[in-house]
């Protein structure tokens, strides 16, 4: 896989399960809106607020509850140059491939020409080990919506699969390394992070230990 290198990191951003349209999640990851068309236009302002269409933001999967059509009319209403890295909820079918830059499945390595060279693996999962971790490169994830999930009370496919992910939430990110970061929406007050957000983020928490 192509390593991508940005030399502009003030324009680089990164977000990740923003789950525009989909209802659910309000109640799942406890978000502060009464329905999901009220959170896709907060998601939506937020966005526009800090994203410019010359900045480059990467998407990390779980983008849209919907169809081609739904993804198109988002899309068309997102600032930036876009790069999407697919989520376990983004059927490829339903992606409009030439409204994205780069698609990636799986992960992205990425090397940002800072004060000094940055690597950065982005996927939708997090991982154990990536490229260059034993050297300080970074893994950007999503997935984990940064603690926010409960323990739904149906049983429903969706109720059953988000019991699994909370039984394990807590073990997985026992685990996590302080070079990783959970670039996810939710743990992010609903906006895109970037690049030096981040790096401020996970210097502090070196500089800690935690």
């Amino acid at each position: 896989m192509e390593t991508l290198i940005i030399h502009n990191p003030d324009k680089l951003w990164f977000t990740s399960d923003t789950h525009f349209g989909h209802l659910n999640i309000i109640r799942y990851c406890d978000r502060p809106f009464k329905d999901q068309y009220h959170m896709d236009e907060v998601l939506i302002n937020n966005w526009n607020n800090v994203i410019s269409n010359d900045d480059l933001i990467i998407h990390a999967g779980d983008f849209c509850w919907g169809g081609k059509g739904e993804w198109i009319h988002l899309l068309h209403r997102l600032n930036g140059i876009k790069i999407l890295i697919q989520g376990n909820h983004d059927r490829d079918k339903d992606i409009p491939k030439d409204m994205f830059v780069r698609i990636e499945q799986g992960y992205l390595n990425m090397e940002v020409k800072d004060d000094k060279p940055q690597r950065i693996t982005v996927c939708h999962y997090p991982m154990l080990s990536w490229l260059q971790s034993h050297k300080g490169a970074w893994n950007l994830f999503g997935h984990w919506h940064s603690s926010t999930v409960h323990k739904p009370e149906g049983n429903g496919l969706d109720d059953l699969e988000v019991t699994e992910y909370v039984q394990n939430e807590e073990v997985a990110y026992s685990k996590l390394r302080l070079t990783q970061y959970d670039i996810g929406t939710d743990g992010n007050n609903y906006f895109p992070v970037s690049y030096n957000q981040v790096k401020k983020i996970i210097n502090e928490k070196i500089q800690k230990g935690r």
